[in-house]
């Protein structure tokens, strides 16, 4: 491609993404109920206008808008930056739409499955880029199965994003496909995932850039999977800048803060060592003397209700798996002393399980180490401090030890 036909690639492109598609909106109805024009992002409906009886034209940017009348959901249409369409609306349903791509678009989400890619397949034009826009898996077709790789389906999804934002970012599927990418598509290793979070962000602009860090915080700060938490450490620490505002200034801070606390100890990484205090008296160093192969943290609150319905859990995981060099350390977040032996007097005291605290209120302990945003808190270490679960449940130990130690030893 010559530079001259480049330039002027970019010239068109830029002036098309100016453009807002057209649409009128004629209402035959007698009710003297108000109809409003929202746009349509999962299941939530925003108001962009409202009208009454007659016809009136809107200048819409690209996406998904609905239709509702008093709370009721008339009907959907998507609107692109190259048509206009006319929409004649019922007392309850759209009865016209003049669009292909609707038209395309509503006989492929019609269609019975087996016949969705022969739908696909004899649209053309713009409704076919559509149709894939919406549905990006109809276009791995395309990608030859030597890119069939965590880069491959990246480089993928990267250019989806850069071609479709403009439309996608005013719809439901953006949400729906990148939750699709991440668990269809990628691996779910944290690292991996790091690395290909950062150049999906680096593909978008605006507030599409925005939309997908507010969804990978949001995605992987609640995911279950072990590890996910680190990608959540990861977007947390690079968006959260001064001069920028990803959701507003308190949440920015919220999640700044926690993964600032997290990114210490995360899932990976040496934990930090320190001091433990028993009961009578003696102390030590927790990764420099203590013994233990594997190594079961349980910060906890002797007066908590949800620490004694765990404890008998955790109790259980240390007698079954003693013998293969687990030992349990379970550190009161109390300063009473006598609290906690009253604790362990109640719940037992397996040769593996220990307790301990720190009455030190003036200098830094474990708290200032570790993030404890409720107890029970777990974290399981190896014998040299690396951690290789944390926030996990009580009730989840035996088959988390099971595959991430025992599993990693046959």
């Amino acid at each position: 491609m010559s530079h001259l036909r480049y330039s002027l690639l970019v010239i068109a492109t830029l002036y098309s993404a100016t453009l807002f598609g057209q649409v009128r909106i004629t209402e035959q109805c007698d009710s003297e109920s108000l109809l409003f024009v929202g746009v349509r992002v999962g299941e939530k409906i925003y108001s962009k206008d409202t009208i009454e009886f007659g016809s009136k034209v809107y200048n819409l940017e690209p996406g998904m808008y609905a239709l509702v009348r008093e709370g009721t959901l008339i009907g959907d249409f998507l609107l692109t930056t190259f048509e206009s369409e006319e929409i004649i609306v019922g007392c309850d349903s759209i009865d016209l739409i003049k669009s292909e791509v609707n038209q395309v678009f509503r006989g492929f989400v019609r269609a019975a499955d087996s016949l969705k890619v022969s739908v696909y397949e004899l649209s053309q034009g713009r409704a076919k880029q559509i149709l894939e826009w919406c549905y990006p898996q109809l276009g791995l077709g395309r990608i030859p199965q030597s890119e069939y790789t965590n880069a491959g389906f990246n480089r993928f999804f990267c250019g989806y994003l850069s071609e479709s934002q403009e439309f996608l970012s005013n719809t439901p599927f953006f949400e729906l496909n990148l939750e699709y990418y991440f668990s269809k598509l990628v691996s779910q290793d944290s690292d991996t995932l790091i690395k290909y979070v950062k150049t999906l962000e680096e593909c978008l602009q605006g507030e599409s850039k925005l939309y997908f860090l507010r969804f990978a915080l949001q995605r992987f700060e609640s995911s279950k999977v072990l590890g996910h938490e680190n990608v959540f450490i990861d977007v947390g620490i690079r968006s959260i800048v001064k001069g920028s505002t990803v959701f507003d200034s308190t949440t920015d801070f919220g999640i700044l803060n926690k993964a600032q606390q997290l990114y210490p100890n995360r899932i990976g990484t040496l934990v930090s060592d320190f001091k433990l205090f028993n009961p009578s008296g003696g102390t030590f160093q927790l990764f420099r003397s203590a013994p233990g192969l594997y190594k079961l943290l349980v910060f906890f609150d002797p007066d908590c209700h949800h620490c004694r319905e765990s404890f008998p859990l955790v109790t259980a995981f240390a007698q079954k798996f003693q013998d293969q060099g687990v030992e349990v350390y379970a550190v009161s977040t109390s300063l009473d002393a006598g609290e906690l032996v009253k604790f362990a007097g109640e719940f037992g005291t397996p040769k593996n399980l220990s307790y301990y605290f720190d009455p030190n209120i003036k200098g830094q302990t474990f708290r200032d180490f570790y993030y404890l945003p409720s107890t029970p808190t777990l974290y399981l270490v190896k014998a040299n401090g690396t951690c290789i679960a944390r926030g996990v449940a009580a009730s989840e130990l035996e088959s988390i030890f099971s595959h991430l130690a025992l599993g990693l030893e046959q």
